[in-house]
């Protein structure tokens, strides 16, 4: 089984398109001056979990990879800041000031609201810089 920093690594070399990037912080990146934030859930799972956190909202991107290497999501940061402040954003209550988000691959969605609020993700599948 592959580690997730096997994956992760898998992933940036996709999204750089063969072009140099480097680590500037615990699993962020810099690929053509943008910040990459990745983060990996492995499994063969129906939905993946991730929180919204400090790091998230400092880098340009976010990027959720989903089970393998095979597939992720590039997501702006506007956009993940929009579902981060939502009112109906669904609170991390491990961890007060953060929020929650389910990445759906098979629907194509990220789920960040309570009542099921979502946002169609597909334009941002397996993306490149």
């Amino acid at each position: 089984m592959k580690s997730t920093d096997t994956y992760r690594e898998s992933v940036l070399e996709k999204i750089a398109c063969g072009k140099k990037y480097t680590k500037v912080g615990k699993v962020t990146y810099k690929i053509n001056g943008k910040l990459y934030h990745v983060r990996v859930r492995t499994g063969q799972l129906t939905k993946y979990p991730f929180n919204i956190n400090n790091a998230v909202l400092a880098a340009d991107f976010e990027v959720y990879v989903c089970g393998t290497d095979k597939l992720y999501y590039v997501i702006p940061v506007e956009m993940v800041r929009r579902m981060h402040s939502d009112p109906s954003a669904m609170p991390d209550y491990t961890h007060p000031g953060l929020t929650i988000i389910d990445v759906h691959p098979s629907k194509e969605i990220i789920v960040y609201g309570t009542g099921g609020k979502s946002i169609k993700v597909s334009e941002y599948k397996n993306l490149t810089a």
